[in-house]
């Protein structure tokens, strides 16, 4: 048997609701919150999708910091708002439908600098990324970049700011 029909035999199509995915504040940065449409133990860690949303601020953090995946590619879809991105040093604004493809190993941050929510998709490849947001989720930032680096994902900056 040959590796593709082991991994067709393992996969199976996946139905969610919209309201079948709970909402998780995330508690370092009030105003955040995602949720898990998809884990990557349900594609044999080919991908994980997530969503995240972002509520206006008057006041840092906006986003998170500047920061590398060293071993995923992060693909964005705006759902809904504005969204601006530094991604490798070049600064860019996304809006709804837009979709930033982000490879492995480039620096990247995001804010929702606008007057209202930001909701976008995120795409993780390969797979398992969530474990990292169920992980840092409450926990303090001085032990988060340790904790980064267990999840190969590398602190590189500051969160960006207006």
């Amino acid at each position: 048997m040959t590796h593709h029909e082991q991994t067709d035999k393992e996969l199976h199509a996946i139905f969610r609701q919209n309201e079948e995915a709970e909402w998780i504040d995330l508690i370092h940065t009030p105003g955040e919150k995602y949720r898990i449409r998809i884990k990557g133990e349900d594609t044999n860690g080919t991908y994980s999708l997530i969503e995240v949303m972002m509520d206006p601020k008057d006041e840092p953090p906006y986003g998170p910091m500047l920061h590398i995946h060293q071993r995923t590619d992060e693909i964005f879809r705006i759902l809904e708002g504005q969204v601006r991105f530094r991604v490798d040093g070049e600064e860019f604004d996304a809006g709804v439908g837009d979709i930033v493809n982000i490879p492995k190993g480039t620096p990247h941050a995001f804010a929702n600098f606008g007057d209202s929510r930001l909701h976008v998709q995120i795409m993780f490849i390969p797979g398992g990324e969530e474990a990292f947001w169920q992980t840092i989720n409450g926990m303090p930032l001085d032990e988060m970049e340790k904790v980064c680096k267990t999840f190969h994902v590398d602190i590189v900056g500051p969160p960006l700011h207006k």
